[in-house]
């Protein structure tokens, strides 16, 4: 069978890690598949999938006469010596494969190996609380007893084997409740992504209120309880319940904490927990615990064995842009000054690993810092990276939204007080299209295009205006709705600036 997309195979290797490419590459030269060998570092060295080219980087290799047979082939391997990789990190791979070990030995009928290997499975997938193994090994047991033509079984045994699968039915049941519950808390927040009017606050207060949250021991298994404080704590933190999103946090944090060593799924739960926990504290000006957490999580790629190089690079993203964060809203910009070196540095090692979105949310971390100390020729060469990228998704379209506002507060700065008309209407044009703007946003660009926009505009003027929005955002951010735009952009401070006419870094 031939691949259907003839791109998987180049995505699927352009996704590999360095430590799964060197594990891949030791096993095609060990096992002497040469052509396999050949075909994986030609497509590694491929910028993008293109058949024409491949076949000129294979030249005159007379494999490439059946070259859809042989990628078919590659990209089955591919997948095997993954599976191979992954199988000691991961719990869930081991039960699944143990699982088709099982199916062998029944169909070779060696049963009492079978039974000792059911044994096995059984007794980690109780320990994992995974109802969905149990069920298919008590599955198992059923066709031997089949196989067996249920010598020396009572009808009661059936009957206990058929209690068993019926609670196991209903653990899966109620687990899938609540993963349905937690993707539908999940594309609320993707799809809003603040709380920016009251019927967003009434549709977060709707699921807190659904049944499945009311308690805990409505929730079945372990994995069923993780979702239920998930949802809860995800819930009361874009409602800005802080002290109930972290208690939320803390409980997944305890129940994931004895797995980081044994189960890399669990791990990056465990490092995505810390992170929001490092967040939530820093919302709460709580500096001191957050810094210790950030700490905790890098401690991570130390303390853990088998630390693997995207995990890695996930806890050097989010430790490093907590920190940057953290610095940014305590108003340390001296300390997030001398953090930027390290974090470039940090980029190049680990950019495969850090992720898209991270990377261009510390290009405007970078940006806003040095437009805060004054740099703005640095401020622009950074919100370029920014500006030039395609963007999907809420979490981007705001990055890219205050990148724009920055770019243009940027511009006024270094033409002294002048904008050009050009750059304010391109400003305007990106920001129309969006569906929402927070009040405090239509307010500052209003004042823009009203005020910075004159040419003839006298100081007198300048500086009530200046007053005046400065008065309106003061009054806006009252409201929670708006207050968690000044997390992009400390509008007040900049206004103060301007009124008092001090660089930006002394008012802050």
């Amino acid at each position: 069978m031939i691949i259907k997309n003839k791109h998987f195979l180049f995505e699927l290797i352009h996704s590999l890690s360095g430590s799964e490419k060197r594990y891949i590459s030791l096993s095609l030269k060990q096992e002497g598949v040469k052509n396999h060998y050949k075909l994986f570092i030609a497509i590694e060295k491929q910028k993008k999938s293109d058949e024409k080219d491949l076949r000129k980087i294979l030249g005159n290799e007379t494999f490439v006469h059946h070259l859809p047979v042989l990628k078919h082939y590659l990209y089955e391997y591919l997948l095997k010596k993954l599976n191979a990789f992954y199988y000691g990190n991961s719990s869930k791979i081991m039960l699944y494969q143990s699982l088709v070990e099982a199916e062998v030995l029944l169909k070779k009928n060696l049963y009492a190996q079978l039974a000792v290997k059911l044994s096995k499975i059984k007794g980690l997938a109780q320990k994992e609380g995974n109802s969905i193994i149990l069920l298919a090994c008590s599955e198992l047991e059923r066709k031997v007893l089949e196989d067996l033509q249920y010598e020396g079984v009572q009808s009661s045994n059936m009957d206990n084997l058929l209690r068993t699968e019926l609670s196991l039915s209903e653990k899966i049941a109620n687990l899938n409740r609540y993963k349905n519950l937690a993707d539908k808390v999940s594309i609320f927040v993707f799809k809003t992504g603040a709380i920016r009017q009251s019927s967003h606050r009434k549709k977060l207060l709707y699921f807190l209120k659904n049944p499945l949250l009311r308690s805990e021991n409505s929730a079945l298994t372990p994995e069923a309880k993780a979702y239920f404080h998930y949802v809860r704590s995800t819930c009361y933190h874009y409602l800005q319940d802080y002290a109930n999103a972290l208690k939320g946090i803390d409980i997944l944090l305890l129940q994931t904490e004895s797995y980081i060593h044994s189960d890399e799924n669990k791990l990056e739960n465990h490092i995505a927990f810390l992170n929001n926990k490092i967040l939530i504290l820093t919302m709460m000006h709580n500096y001191k615990d957050s810094i210790a957490t950030i700490k905790q999580l890098r401690n991570i790629s130390t303390t853990v064995k088998k630390v693997s190089e995207a995990i890695k690079g996930k806890v050097i993203a989010h430790s490093y842009n907590q920190e940057m964060n953290l610095y940014i809203v305590s108003n340390q910009f001296e300390n997030a000054l001398k953090l930027i070196p390290v974090i470039e540095e940090t980029i190049k090692k680990y950019s495969e690993s850090i992720g898209h979105v991270r990377l261009l949310l510390f290009y405007f971390h970078f940006a806003y810092i040095h437009f805060v100390m004054g740099n703005y020729k640095k401020t622009l060469a950074y919100l370029s990276k920014i500006l030039n990228e395609k963007r999907d998704g809420v979490y981007l379209e705001n990055i890219y939204c205050y990148s724009k506002i920055l770019q243009l507060l940027t511009y006024y700065e270094k033409k002294t007080g002048y904008l050009d008309k050009s750059i304010l209407e391109s400003v305007f044009q990106f920001l129309a299209k969006r569906k929402q703007l927070y009040k405090i946003e239509n307010a500052f660009l209003v004042f823009v295009r009203d005020i910075l926009l004159k040419k003839n505009i006298s100081q007198a003027e300048l500086n009530n205006s200046f007053r005046h929005l400065k008065n309106k955002i003061n009054e806006l951010q009252k409201s929670r709705y708006e207050e968690k735009v000044m997390i992009y952009f400390d509008f007040i401070s900049w206004i103060d600036s301007k009124i008092r006419k001090k660089p930006l870094i002394e008012i802050v």
